[in-house]
């Protein structure tokens, strides 16, 4: 052992390792407007899902930060369904404000449902964060009485 050794002993730092960033994707039962296509861009690469260029190719071989999948096409829900490892992704569903209660967000496992993007902001990551900020719903005394109401019918008062 040396001198300097013994005077400057060498500690090493670990630094953390950064997660990889999820890809998202949404999944639209409404059109996306121009505007908001364009926001996206802003923060990445954008594919817009057609069956007939990308019903073949893996989702892990498309280079994409942002699919967009319209549901209302039979193709881009099939590749939905095939899509494997689907926690390596984030997925979004645009949708109407009608269908947001609506089952179909539950069997894809979607992290959040909006009913428009979030508008624009500095930094990627705080648009991010707003993409997967779930929404709290304001108390709607009506809504809690007629579901009180359904619950006592059925016996599940607790």
């Amino acid at each position: 052992m040396s001198i300097y050794e013994e005077k400057h002993p060498v500690e090493l730092i670990v630094l953390p390792i950064q997660p990889v960033e999820k890809k998202i994707i949404f999944v639209i039962t409404k059109n996306i407007v121009d505007e908001q296509l364009e926001l996206l861009k802003e923060y990445g690469k954008v594919i817009l899902f057609d069956n007939n260029i990308y019903n073949n190719i893996n989702v892990s071989s498309l280079d994409f930060e942002y699919l967009v999948l319209d549901i209302r096409e039979k193709g881009d829900r099939e590749y939905l369904q095939k899509i494997e490892n689907m926690d390596q992704f984030y997925i979004i569903s645009i949708c109407h404000s009608f269908e947001r209660f609506e089952e179909y967000h539950a069997e894809m496992g979607v992290h959040n449902i909006l009913t428009k993007l979030p508008p624009k902001q500095d930094y990627k990551s705080d648009f991010i964060k707003l993409l997967l900020q779930k929404k709290i719903s304001k108390p709607s005394m009506t809504l809690s009485c007629y579901k009180s109401f359904i619950r006592l019918i059925k016996g599940n008062w607790k």
